[in-house]
């Protein structure tokens, strides 16, 4: 055999070993990679916790499941990008999980979207023995069904009992269906973590701020500061002005299921619900006040009226954020650092093109129509020239 075939063959032995190695390593990286199966992932909170998830391409391997509602830019910067499924829960969803559940295993469910308990029972029976850990975002909520605090201060996670009273229970069921709904969804995974052996973590969140919302509330109170002389006084009732209140950031909550869902933690810490929220309470007030204050403006103007935008969601007050402090390490971010980020994304979104029906709906929300309509154009081409100028 002569040197030239000996190092011809040498050659294609080390690339055959290169080539081989690569597959190797390519497949050690798909079977170390978490699998994540996300319901809904397409509003605002689901979005930012899904964008953060998607950072880490070696981390994590995500499975969408939501109706295909893709809100705000979701559907170019998020779909592409997950394997998704399009489904409505309690509408052939026990099918689809069926199917889903084809052997693989995910480390962690994480559910934006459940509201009834027989969709949860779904998942948690055709899923058994093929999940890890169970995230369920919960909402404050659920202290508006329950029996009154027997303590002073803030609502804490053992405040969430219903009324003995059956009569009591209905009636405070119907004030509050979606309190009633996501209390239900506490009470099934509680039922069933033990039978099924897996564990859980309910997350109770006050209102949520942050970019994407796809309520549009945030939105709503911004153009509506931003624009008084067209849409007219800020109003809210008298009683809720001052009012002291929990909010939370959509980004933290991401932050927080992203740890969840990666890290180990220890036992003492699942099983059992959280209530998250800033460490400072706002008022709807110094929420105004802090967006006049971003415009350029001076003090805010509230006169007492209505107020249909949805903050507050609930009348039991804050909520007691010391316990995931201490178990989770929840460490929110300023809410007044919170708000000039969510404000800046809703700023720059008044001139995205992409974002203007979205836009046109709060400004009929706020019955801007008509020669109101054309007042806000002529502003709003006027501050889009200006912003032109400066970026020149």
């Amino acid at each position: 055999m002569s040197m030239y075939t000996l190092e011809l063959n040498y050659q294609m032995l080390i690339s055959t070993l290169i080539k081989t190695l690569v597959i190797l390593s390519t497949c050690q990286l798909c079977f170390s990679l978490k699998n994540i199966l996300i319901l809904g992932g397409d509003g605002m909170m689901g979005s930012a916790t899904t964008k953060l998830l998607m950072k880490q391409k070696t981390k994590f391997n995500l499975t969408l499941v939501n109706r295909g509602n893709w809100y705000w830019d979701s559907e170019e910067t998020i779909k592409p990008f997950v394997h998704h499924y399009e489904c409505t829960r309690g509408d052939g969803f026990r099918d689809l999980c069926t199917r889903l559940n084809d052997g693989l295993f995910y480390d962690a469910i994480v559910d934006f979207s459940c509201y009834h308990p027989l969709d949860m029972e779904d998942i948690l029976i055709v899923f058994r023995g093929r999940f890890g850990k169970y995230i369920y975002i919960s909402s404050d909520s659920v202290y508006e069904v329950c029996q009154g605090k027997n303590h002073v201060g803030y609502s804490k996670e053992t405040d969430a009992l219903r009324p003995h009273d059956k009569a009591l229970q209905e009636q405070l069921n119907k004030r509050d269906s979606y309190g009633h709904q996501k209390l239900q969804g506490e009470e099934t995974l509680q039922k069933f973590y033990k039978r099924l052996k897996f564990d859980y973590i309910a997350l109770r969140l006050p209102d949520v701020i942050g970019p994407r919302d796809n309520t549009n509330r945030f939105w709503k109170c911004f153009l509506w500061t931003k624009f008084t002389d067209i849409i007219g006084p800020v109003t809210i009732p008298k009683e809720v002005q001052d009012l002291p209140l929990s909010f939370v950031y959509s980004h933290d909550v991401a932050q927080l299921i992203y740890s969840l869902a990666d890290e180990v933690y220890s036992p003492d810490v699942y099983n059992q619900a959280y209530n998250l929220g800033f460490k400072k309470l706002y008022t709807l007030r110094n929420i105004f006040q802090d967006m006049s204050s971003f415009i350029g403006r001076g003090s805010v103007n509230i006169t007492e009226g209505d107020f249909r935008i949805g903050f507050p969601s609930v009348t039991r007050g804050p909520v007691d954020i010391s316990k995931a402090e201490k178990m989770l390490a929840w460490k929110p971010t300023p809410i007044e650092k919170a708000l000039v980020e969510t404000m800046e994304f809703y700023d720059d979104a008044q001139f995205n093109g992409d974002y203007k029906y979205i836009m046109d709906r709060v400004l009929e929300f706020h019955g801007v129509s008509r020669d109101k309509y054309r007042e806000f154009v002529i502003q709003h081409h006027k501050e889009m020239e200006s912003r032109q100028k400066q970026e020149l």
